[in-house]
């Protein structure tokens, strides 16, 4: 998947969110899935110009309900997922590090046949987790020990 990053809170940067997701049918309508990615935040801190980045890997399971597409026309889909983001901060303070956190997310999208058994597919999600920033005592603090890395993505992507 391809994205882009819509921050919910901070001073945060644009970036792009890639992942891959594999599924299995379970009844009618309804497929659980598997997902992981990568995606990173980034931002300039306080007056002192420090800068963080911090890259998040997303592990979550979706459960999915939604009108498969035929050979001919267009299907839409919901899902909604529960997992895992683990956090892994580079910055110029080497005593503070990012700890992973619960995540979940929700979204919906629509998908079109290209050819068969192959699909072109459009999303947006809502995805959440906190950085969990550890920050010892006597360090200045350049962002928030635990801020929310809420996001709105878009994606578009292959299904096959």
């Amino acid at each position: 998947h391809l994205a882009s990053l819509l921050p919910a809170d901070g001073d945060v940067d644009d970036t792009l969110f890639l992942c891959s997701r594999v599924g299995y049918p379970l009844y009618d309508n309804w497929a659980a899935e598997l997902e992981s990615g990568s995606m990173e935040f980034g931002w300039d801190a306080t007056a002192t110009q420090k800068t963080l980045d911090i890259t998040t890997i997303p592990v979550l399971a979706n459960l999915r309900y939604g009108q498969r597409c035929s050979d001919e026309e267009m299907g839409w889909y919901g899902y909604g997922g529960l997992g895992w983001a683990f956090n892994d901060l580079e910055n110029n303070s080497a005593e503070m590090r990012a700890d992973g956190s619960f995540a979940w997310q929700i979204g919906a999208g629509i998908e079109y046949p290209v050819a068969a058994g192959l699909d072109v597919f459009l999303d947006v999600r809502y995805l959440w987790n906190r950085s969990n920033i550890d920050i010892p005592d006597g360090v200045s603090r350049v962002a928030p020990d635990d801020a929310v890395l809420s996001s709105v993505l878009f994606t578009t992507g292959v299904k096959f």
